[in-house]
């Protein structure tokens, strides 16, 4: 298994780079496929899915638009949703109800 240095710190490959990016190309081309004629929005919730998506946009060919949304970590702290052409909206997250 392939160890990753980065810092002070080793990491197991787990899921080679290929891959991944093997299913990255398959669901861009469902979606190139999919939307085809239309000019989706996605957003990418930061900040786990920013080398995903990245790497999905790269590979979109339909005219689109990307944002980015930053989720807060503790409950009630505001969160900004921007959407482009749009000003910014500011949202309070609720307690969330975890299942028992």
């Amino acid at each position: 298994m392939e160890i990753i240095h980065i810092k002070d710190k080793d990491f197991k490959v787990s899921i080679p780079e290929e891959k991944i990016l093997k299913q990255v190309d398959r669901v861009a081309s469902e979606i190139n496929r999919d939307l085809a004629g239309k000019n989706p929005l996605f957003l990418a919730v930061l900040n786990g899915s920013f080398m995903f998506a990245s790497d999905l946009m790269k590979r979109i060919t339909i005219p689109c638009e990307i944002s980015f949304v930053k989720l807060a970590d503790a409950v009630d702290e505001p969160v900004v949703v921007m959407v482009p052409g749009h000003r910014p909206d500011f949202y309070r997250v609720p307690h969330p109800v975890l299942p028992s």
